[in-house]
């Protein structure tokens, strides 16, 4: 990207943090509306990451001059379009559409317009704009040297963590090529009653391009004056594309804002709701699915809530999470509350932020910093939906909904894995227990792990002696990898040592991986 482009974006950017910082120090609703206007029209005066920063804050902040970037803004002219679109067709765009309408959508990468193919299907044609890839690898470079200060740097939060997790996901979010791949995908898993993903032409997609199906609706600010039978549906369809996203197939929409969602009636006079836009997709892997579900059961039985243990699984760091570790099963229930209850939930009763502040205090920023950047994006669609109920003015009973979408099996078995999950949990260390034979051990307090590469330290990490029994499934997948193909350690034989002697203090293992140095024991 030339120099003056650069330094175009860099004052876009400076000025937007203006913006934000104002909209912050506002303190009153009238000058908060002020810094909102403001700050809305900057945002929608830059394409690219700018943008996305500016939909983000439409999702957390609904009803507000921010609602209009989810919608998009002003596009460039099909003339300037036509030549990137015969790019990524390889051909004119006369041999594949019959007609091309000159009105566009506009958004923060691409353009959509409504086309007709030759064969008279009416379809969305998705255009990248020229130059928006090197706009965003200058954006990025440049939310790359924002400082590691304040809470981030006091608490430890991995600050390069959650900007390569932006970065990787705009990097998906600019080649078409995956958005196709991800959608097609999506409309074969995720099946919900009066859910439409629009159907992709394969044929015509690149890395630049886009087509698919055109899908008629309304946005949902839109439709907030429908019958309250109706809003009832379409929210109960809205957190069952969800549900149904996270438990079942673990693939989710990343991206839930106003304009990327059209509701309409369907044949049956039922509310349907088609979903567009899947550059943003998160994969939730079925460990930690497990392990969130499992969390719900136990904040809802009343039992002993395995919170640590469960969080470990959803890849929170369990060095940090031992400083707060005897307030974890309240945080759970704070975090958790939609769920807990078998009544309908009222989302603007829910304050996050202050009962975490009651519980914690200031130690609050261990369990934020605690938390693994992978999961920002599945926050951001989380606040979505929020939203969205928010704004239809529906409250819905999450937990009657949750077990419509799993089914009776699914719920049982997930009951089944939290029992076993709990007797391991519930072995606490230095309680005396005996092996075969019928002698006396004690339990280890720690499983500890230290990484060393040469003579420095890089992680030096205490777990409750119980996640021994789980040593294999903590360790990452690369170690285990290495191990698996060297034959370095027995890991059948570990486990079983772990089991026969209940935990008991010892060395676990040691490797050495060239580089780096590994030692593992029990105390």
């Amino acid at each position: 990207m030339p120099l003056p482009d650069i330094i175009t974006r860099s004052l876009k950017l400076f000025k937007t943090a203006r913006g934000v910082a104002a909209l912050r120090k506002a303190d009153n609703e009238h000058d908060r509306e002020l810094a909102k206007a403001a700050l809305a029209s900057l945002f929608a005066d830059a394409r690219g990451v700018t943008l996305k920063i500016g939909q983000l804050f439409s999702e957390m902040d609904g009803g507000s001059p921010f609602d209009e970037l989810a919608k998009g803004i002003d596009p460039y002219p099909l003339a300037t379009m036509l030549p990137v679109l015969e790019e990524g067709l390889g051909q004119p765009a006369s041999d594949v559409f019959r007609h091309i309408e000159d009105h566009a959508i506009a958004a923060s990468l691409g353009q959509v317009h409504k086309a007709h193919l030759l064969n008279g299907d009416v379809v969305a044609v998705k255009i990248r704009y020229p130059g928006i890839v090197p706009a965003v690898e200058a954006e990025m470079k440049l939310a790359g040297l924002i400082p590691n200060v304040g809470p981030a740097k006091k608490w430890g939060i991995d600050l390069a963590g959650y900007k390569q997790t932006l970065k990787d996901n705009m990097d998906r979010e600019l080649d078409y090529r995956t958005e196709a791949g991800h959608q097609i995908a999506y409309r074969d898993a995720v099946n919900v009653a009066g859910l439409c993903v629009p159907k992709i032409y394969s044929d015509f997609c690149s890395e630049g391009v886009l087509v698919q199906s055109w899908e008629q609706g309304r946005y949902l600010d839109d439709i907030l004056g429908w019958p309250e039978d109706d809003r009832d549906q379409v929210s109960r369809l809205i957190l069952s594309t969800f549900f149904h996203s996270l438990f079942i197939a673990g693939e989710m929409h990343g991206d839930p804002h106003l304009g990327n969602s059209l509701y309409r009636s369907g044949l049956d006079g039922q509310p349907e709701m088609a979903l567009l836009d899947y550059g943003c997709m998160i994969s939730i892997r079925p460990r930690q699915r497990d392990a969130l579900l499992e969390l719900i059961l136990a904040c809802r039985d009343g039992g002993d809530i395995p919170a640590y243990d469960c969080l470990l699984d959803l890849g929170f760091d369990g060095e940090k999470l031992s400083h707060i570790q005897d307030a974890l099963p309240e945080a759970c229930k704070i975090i958790l509350r939609p769920f807990i209850s078998d009544f309908p939930f009222d989302a603007r009763t829910w304050d996050i932020n202050a009962g975490f502040i009651a519980l914690l205090g200031d130690l609050k920023w261990w369990f934020r910093s605690a938390g693994p950047p992978g999961l920002l994006l599945a926050i951001r669609a989380f606040h979505g939906v929020i939203s969205q109920l928010e704004s239809l003015g529906v409250n819905l009973p999450w937990w009657s909904v949750l077990s419509d979408v799993l089914g009776d099996l699914r719920i049982a078995e997930a009951s089944a894995r939290l029992a076993r999950r709990r007797n391991v949990v519930n072995t606490q260390p230095g309680v005396t227990t005996h092996t075969p034979d019928d002698t006396p051990v004690a339990l280890a307090g720690k499983l500890c792990i230290r990484v060393t590469e040469g003579s420095s330290q890089i992680v030096a990490l205490a777990m409750p002696g119980a996640a021994a029994y789980r040593i294999v499934e903590l360790m990452p997948e690369d170690v285990i990898g290495d191990i698996r193909k060297t034959g370095a350690i027995d890991l059948d034989a570990l486990s079983k040592r772990i089991e026969d002697t209940s935990a008991a203090p010892q060395m676990l293992f040691e490797l050495d991986r060239g580089e780096r140095q590994y030692r593992v024991w029990l105390e």
